[in-house]
């Protein structure tokens, strides 16, 4: 089955903000006769590697869509990079292909798998210029052929940009200022947040010294209104006393 969709950039699996699917653009004859020697290696990347190779004309980028996404939220690709072979990724003019590593391990373990798959990438070869005639009518002006399996088999289709796709060294670049910006938000806030609890607490401390100076006023004053009346008793019983004598 072949997908095809478009999208304004290319951050792998990190965002598309435009998509459209179109019709089955068709199968390829997967009975191809193709001797390769990429079975011979256990490693899926040296595997990936050399399937390159047979293709030089061919720009690739090794995808992993179900466990590609890294700690810091973004997919760059298997093992935390494109994997990059050759030079203009996406760029009008030079065939590309993502593939995606359920693939390349699949091709290794299955003969005819492997047949099938380097017939789609024969095929995207060959068919190039009417893809690219059909992504350029469509307003786009960079794309790359997509190779998947999310396990019913081959799945091929083309993502289509506005824009250059973006190199791995760009999206590191752009996650970087991110996290920079995000830490210095962050700094930003933590010292608001204790500036703001130095103010609340000046303020209580402010309140609490205004509350024990009026509670102090009061005694104060408390002590004077009672002096004052022990005294006028005293004077009333000197009084007393003298008008008895009297």
């Amino acid at each position: 089955m072949e997908i095809v969709s478009t999208t304004s950039s290319y951050i792998s699996n990190v965002s598309a903000t435009y998509k459209k699917t179109y019709n089955n653009t068709g199968k390829v004859d997967t009975q191809l006769n193709i001797s390769s020697n990429e079975s011979m290696t256990k490693d899926p990347l040296a595997y990936y590697k050399q399937l390159c190779s047979k293709y030089p004309n061919i720009s690739f980028r090794l995808d992993d869509y179900f466990n590609g996404t890294n700690a810091k939220g973004y997919n760059l690709g298997y093992k935390n990079s494109m994997n990059q072979v050759g030079e203009n990724f996406g760029e009008m003019g030079q065939c590309s292909i993502e593939i995606d590593i359920s693939v390349i391990e699949k091709m290794m373990q299955d003969p005819k798998y492997e047949q099938q798959a380097n017939g789609w990438i024969q095929a995207f070869e060959q068919n190039y210029a009417g893809h690219a005639a059909d992504v350029a009518s469509s307003g786009c002006s960079n794309f790359c052929f997509t190779i998947h399996d999310f396990g019913d088999g081959i799945q091929t289709g083309r993502t289509c940009g506005f824009g250059p796709f973006s190199t791995e060294e760009e999206v590191r670049e752009m996650w970087a200022d991110e996290e920079y910006k995000n830490k210095a938000t962050n700094y930003v806030e933590q010292k608001k947040s204790a500036l703001t609890d130095a103010y609340l607490k000046m303020l209580e401390e402010s309140r609490l010294k205004q509350i024990l100076m009026s509670k102090s006023r009061y005694y104060t004053s408390s002590s004077r209104e009672k002096s004052d009346s022990t005294l006028a008793e005293d004077s009333l019983g000197l009084l007393d006393s003298f008008n008895m004598i009297i």
